[in-house]
């Protein structure tokens, strides 16, 4: 087992682990993410997430095109996950879930056409909101998360340099620390 699918297993299995989010808590639950942004809102956002988790992960290994590695499809899987949660016209985010997957692997499967640095657009032209720097060492270049989705993009070499230029380039805001710390 390389350490991709090492990765792999064991977040399932932690997810695995995590409580379901019962149909009968789900209005409650829906009701309280769904109000403001206070702690009690984000605990509430956490715990639907969570509760969605296991299901989320199974869907996108199973709905991902093959080219995107299962943790990017699993990322991705959460991110669609999270919009539904925080949308109030979706009564049920679980029963919305495999249609809007698979309109999101669509979509990547488009962007996946595109060359290189415009795979990565979404972090710096607005179409995503929340997208930030965080500087690491001096020596490091600054990782790429999103604040919103608490979504951290992972890219190697050359392309995360192009990345963190294109977005410095836009302006987009550089932090010495994660604001949810």
């Amino acid at each position: 087992m390389d350490d991709d699918e090492a990765a792999l297993a064991e977040y399932l299995e932690a997810v695995r682990a995590m409580p379901r989010l019962r149909p009968i808590d789900e209005p409650d639950v829906l009701a309280a993410a769904r109000v403001g942004e206070g702690e009690a809102a984000q605990t509430a956002m956490d715990r639907a997430v969570e509760g969605y988790q296991y299901v989320t992960a199974l869907l996108a290994l199973h709905l991902a095109p093959a080219w995107i590695n299962p943790l990017d499809a699993i990322a991705e899987a959460c991110l669609v996950l999270m919009r539904l949660v925080q949308d109030p016209n979706v009564p049920r985010p679980v029963a919305a879930l495999t249609p809007a997957l698979v309109k999101r692997y669509a979509e990547l499967n488009d962007l996946g056409s595109l060359d290189g640095i415009a795979r990565y657009r979404h972090c710096w032209d607005g179409t995503e909101e929340g997208w930030m720097l965080v500087r690491s060492t001096e020596d490091e270049l600054p990782a790429i998360v999103n604040g919103v989705t608490r979504t951290l993009l992972l890219i190697g070499g050359d392309m995360h340099r192009d990345v963190v230029q294109k977005m410095l380039d836009h302006g987009i805001r550089v932090v010495d620390r994660l604001p949810w710390l």
